[in-house]
């Protein structure tokens, strides 16, 4: 294994931000994973098998940065746990980086990264979970001012528990209005009320940057949060972030896939919080069901909320949310589908509600078997037209019969929301698309959406954690397919390992580089 020679960089990138910010005053917020403050979104990549100096699953993260001319190597920077200071150097099974997500905590300018181990002893409590905060700078990321939270810090509700999982999902914004991003913390297998009923604890940014002093700990079932806590649930599984009032501040949407929706077990549910002037509220939540969806059904095991990504896909200037339902049976079992709400000024309504499959007209592809359509969604304007766009990845989809290949599949916003129109189908191998199509790469296993440079447009990142490089088993790559008027194409596009020139770090069998990508959400592959 190559060591790094500078720090490297964690971070990532989220442009599902409400258009009805003023981009000039809320830069910080409009381009969260701008590390350096130049004006182009940077990628942090998380590589949690990582093993360093020999010792197996520590985790890591690099970071590519963005400028005129897209991603680029140039400054790139590799974080692992004895170069940010924790503590616990390079602990076994940590796997830092699992969940990222982007966020400017202290209102300079500069994206910050938040970095979660959920897997991470603390004090001896075997999977308790912690969170690194990496703070940006002129130079990029920095672990000046580094931050450790975990559930024993002082001021943060609760306590450290063998395997809650602290920090396994990730996300940020700015629930309280006040120009600092704030932090979400999934805390999925925490034990509130009932055994792995699960938790979210909420951090709020200021000039000093996360403090525990307003620390909010939210589950089901209290402070007005709908439903109640119930075994097994997972309350905090994927986490999104939303104007989806339009009244300036955050919304939270927290996925909870393992929900029973009555006498139907797995069925999985979402949970929307407002933000207010003084924060998130259990005041007027919502509890959103696959029932209450495009004319759906809670079904047992479907797993609707596994992923979430947020987005205006209409420009009415609210946000809308895409729900993640891979274990969705159609005609087939396990084909997968993406419900769609939109956002009003009351908030997320069933009005106009969508549901998209491989199995919907004009979009291609074959509804199969265990596909799981949608089980990576991210959102961003791939065309620059001002409306949002939806991307999904089917990881488990068999382009001509290549089992497990994997391709990805692109719905365009309009004005009257998502539409099939130019729908497009991403596969490797396609002209100007590097590498064959193997099994089972699973490309499209990780999404995320920013604009990395290059012209106006937001692009997409493409993970293909199970590629093969030579002899080296699931060392993993990704893709970077480049937005334009005309929306995303192969031109110009790029393929990225960590064996790639100026890329710190070299690509090791089982790496499954990248498993994570810091966007708003859930921060990890579906």
């Amino acid at each position: 294994m190559r060591r790094a020679a500078v720090v490297a960089t964690i971070v990532a990138v989220s442009t599902a931000v409400p258009a009805i910010w003023d981009q000039a005053a809320d830069a910080r917020v409009r381009m969260p994973s701008d590390f350096n403050g130049d004006g182009y979104a940077d990628l942090a990549i998380g590589t949690p098998e990582e093993d360093i100096a020999g010792v197996q699953g520590v985790g890591a993260v690099n970071v590519l940065y963005g400028r005129a001319t897209g991603l680029s190597a140039a400054g790139d920077q590799l974080w692992y746990e004895s170069v940010v200071g924790i503590p616990e150097v390079n602990g076994a099974g940590d796997m830092f980086g699992f969940a990222l997500t982007p966020g400017d905590f202290d209102g300079d300018g500069f994206g910050d990264l938040a970095v979660g181990q959920p897997f991470a002893d603390v004090g001896g409590i075997m999977n308790a979970g912690q969170v690194v905060v990496l703070h940006g700078s002129a130079l990029g990321l920095t672990a000046t001012r580094s931050q450790l939270w975990t559930q024993d810090t002082e001021g943060v509700p609760d306590e450290a528990e063998v395997r809650d999982q602290f920090g396994y999902s990730l996300t940020s914004g700015d629930f309280d209005g006040d120009g600092f991003a704030d932090l979400a913390i999934g805390v999925q297998r925490e034990s509130a009320g009932a055994w792995n009923s699960g938790a979210v604890e909420v951090l709020y940014g200021g000039v000093d940057g996360l403090v525990a002093g307003r620390t909010q700990f939210w589950v089901q079932g209290a402070s007005g949060v709908a439903d109640a806590a119930e075994r097994k649930d997972q309350f905090g599984n994927a986490l999104g972030v939303g104007d989806f009032d339009g009244d300036g501040r955050s919304d939270l949407a927290v996925g909870t896939e393992r929900e029973d929706v009555g006498e139907t077990a797995d069925a999985g549910s979402v949970t929307v919080l407002r933000g207010t002037a003084g924060g998130l509220t259990g005041e007027g939540s919502q509890l959103w069901t696959q029932t209450a969806v495009a004319d759906g059904l809670s079904e047992a095991g479907d797993g609707f909320g596994r992923a979430l990504a947020t987005g205006d896909l209409d420009g009415d200037l609210v946000d809308d949310l895409a729900v993640s339902v891979p274990l969705e049976d159609l005609a087939a079992p396990n084909v997968g589908v993406v419900d769609v709400l939109y956002g009003s000024s009351s908030g997320l309504s069933a009005n106009g509600s969508q549901e998209w499959s491989q199995a919907t007209d004009d979009v291609p592809g074959e509804p199969d078997s265990y596909d799981q359509f949608g089980k990576a969604v991210a959102i961003g304007d791939l065309d620059g037209d001002g409306y949002s766009d939806l991307a999904a990845g089917v990881r488990y989809d068999d382009p001509g019969g290549v089992k497990d290949a994997g391709v990805v599949n692109v719905l365009y916003g309009t004005s009257a929301g998502l539409g099939a129109g130019h729908a497009q189908l991403w596969k490797q191998d396609m002209p100007d698309v590097p590498d064959p199509v193997e099994s089972p790469d699973h490309f499209g296993s990780c999404l995320a959406a920013a604009d990395f440079g290059k012209n106006a447009s937001d692009d997409i990142v493409i993970g293909t954690h199970f590629e093969t490089l030579g002899d080296k088993t699931y060392a993993g790559s990704l893709h970077v397919l480049y937005g334009s008027p005309d929306g995303v194409r192969a031109s110009g596009s790029q393929f990225w390992s960590q064996d790639s020139p100026g890329v710190r770090e070299l690509s090791d069998g089982w790496d499954y580089f990248p498993a994570a990508f810091g966007v708003a959400g859930s921060g990890r592959c579906g």
